[in-house]
């Protein structure tokens, strides 16, 4: 690396290092010293291995030899390749997306040109469409697409395979726009555009895997909305049917490891595995979220900016969504009861996803919505 980490993004790869079980065991002049938590950890590593304590300097980065050396005995320690650590101390500001193309036949070590090919340019699609549905959520994108979702998708990286295996492993840059990075840790981390749509397809592709799990034609029009309000589409179902088309794949694997950049990502999948045997399911949900769809009351989802109180007196209290309105990004204040707001405050701390559903209306240049006919956190248990 040709210059040191902002002092935000060191923050935050330490933030990383920490939710991947290191511990800061005590400060020197020139930096900090971690060790592996291995009593934390699921990797097999001996406690008395040099390689469980790592000092990271306060200038990592400026000079390459010690940011290599750092890099190389924190992989060793963590049981993990050089290069996926290198990535997130070159730049800490990313969420990685992972695709794993499962099977029996590919234990042979080859895959058909054709079927990687085939999840390469369904990933890609997944992207964008999951880009478009965070700003103008919908049962299908169609020609709707987003610039933004994709250049975003153009941008993504893909790092290389693992050794033996056919994993995928695709970077999403947080910091295109570097003034995203200049926060004070105090204040509220809002979350760029490009977490906004690694979120969508986390929560959309978690969705699709619950719902087919059930008899698809049975699913309300209310309950697609809702679904559609956190990611799900007809395209991404028909990205996931063409990713399991060819008989030598026996599942998708989808890993999310998520920067800690913009605050708790608990409530965020890490894992989702859709079967190959779920194709017959995948492809009656895309063909019920073809259909036109219905004129309902309003669904919004997104992360809560704020929480607080408006009326002490007559117990009423708001939250501010990040959300979408009219196919673009928006705010929408929405006015609780005491009992909401007390529900809501873990969905403010761990940066959950919220979905409300009511009638929202422009009230002195805010997008306003009075007692919701519905809230709650996305979880897989929503449907």
């Amino acid at each position: 690396m040709s210059e040191a980490l902002h002092p935000l993004q060191l923050g935050s790869f330490k933030a990383w290092l920490t939710q991947h079980g290191w511990e800061s065991v005590s400060r020197g002049q020139v930096g900090e010293l971690f060790s592996f938590d291995v009593a934390g950890s699921s990797e097999i590593t001996t406690s008395d291995d040099p390689g469980t304590r790592v000092g990271i300097p306060d200038d990592l980065g400026s000079d390459p030899e010690i940011t290599a050396g750092v890099i190389e005995r924190i992989a060793r320690a963590m049981r993990r390749e050089v290069s996926s650590i290198r990535h997130f101390v070159a730049s800490p500001l990313r969420d990685q997306v992972e695709l794993h193309l499962k099977g029996e036949r590919l234990k042979a070590g080859a895959v058909p040109l054709d079927v990687a090919a085939e999840a390469l340019k369904n990933s890609r699609r997944l992207f964008s469409s999951s880009g478009t549905s965070a700003l103008a959520p919908g049962w299908t994108v169609a020609r709707r697409y987003r610039r933004e979702a994709q250049d975003l998708a153009k941008e993504t990286e893909l790092g290389h395979t693992k050794d033996g295996s056919f994993v995928f492993p695709f970077y999403v840059p947080l910091n295109r726009d570097r003034v995203a990075t200049l926060f004070d840790v105090s204040e509220t981390k809002i979350e760029p555009f490009e977490r906004r749509t690694t979120r969508t397809l986390a929560t959309g592709l978690q969705t699709a895997r619950s719902l087919v799990e059930r008899d698809v034609e049975g699913l309300s029009d209310e309950e697609l909305n809702i679904a559609s309000s956190v990611g799900l589409t007809k395209e991404l179902c028909s990205s996931l049917h063409l990713m399991l088309t060819s008989e030598v794949i026996d599942e998708v694997q989808v890993n999310f490891e998520w920067s800690p950049a913009f605050g708790a990502t608990n409530s965020l999948p890490t894992e989702i595995v859709i079967p190959r045997s779920e194709r017959r399911q995948l492809k009656k949900l895309k063909r019920r979220l073809s259909q036109s769809e219905p004129v309902v009351s309003k669904v919004y989802s997104g992360t809560i900016r704020s929480i607080g109180h408006v009326d002490d007196d007559i117990g009423l209290y708001s939250i501010t969504l990040d959300t979408s309105y009219k196919q673009e990004a928006a705010q929408l204040e929405v006015l609780l009861s005491k009992q909401q707001h007390d529900m809501a405050w873990p969905w403010y701390t761990d940066r959950a996803t919220v979905v409300v559903q009511g009638t929202a209306a422009r009230s002195l240049g805010q997008l306003r919505m009075d007692r919701p006919d519905r809230i709650e956190a996305w979880t897989d248990a929503l449907f």
